[in-house]
């Protein structure tokens, strides 16, 4: 009996993520509106993240570039309707990131061994600001 039950687990979560490789590829394959032929809705949904990274948008900004592209396309787009709706759709990809900090002179990371370092290997700048009152 657990013998059975750990292979039907595994077989199902073998073939749920071949379904959800299936179902992002459909997406890439479905226009962002019918007669379109060089635009799928999951470039679009892509680039918009693209953009919304590279100029570190919020929620909202993602949202009003959507409304805005949505506005000026077809009314049959396709597009989802705000950043919620696209990350669920993204998430399979497993597209995930990762935050650093890094030195305010641009020298290093803070990343591996040097994560918990409190100044900057190369130029000695603070990693923080210190809270310290100094009496006089």
């Amino acid at each position: 009996m657990v013998i059975q039950a750990k292979f039907t687990c595994k077989w199902i979560i073998k073939y749920r993520c071949i379904y959800v490789f299936f179902y992002l590829l459909k997406d890439s394959d479905e226009p962002s509106w019918e007669g379109c032929t060089n635009h799928s809705k999951l470039l679009v949904i892509a680039w918009v993240f693209t953009i919304k990274l590279d100029y570190d948008k919020s929620e909202a900004g993602y949202d009003n570039i959507i409304k805005w592209v949505k506005n000026i396309l077809v009314e049959e787009n396709r597009l989802k309707e705000n950043f919620y709706a696209a990350r669920f759709m993204m998430k399979p990809l497993g597209l995930g990131y990762q935050k650093f900090d890094i030195c305010l002179n641009f020298c290093m990371l803070y990343y591996g061994e040097d994560v918990n370092l409190i100044d900057c290997k190369t130029c000695r700048y603070a990693q923080y600001k210190s809270n310290i009152v100094k009496e006089w």
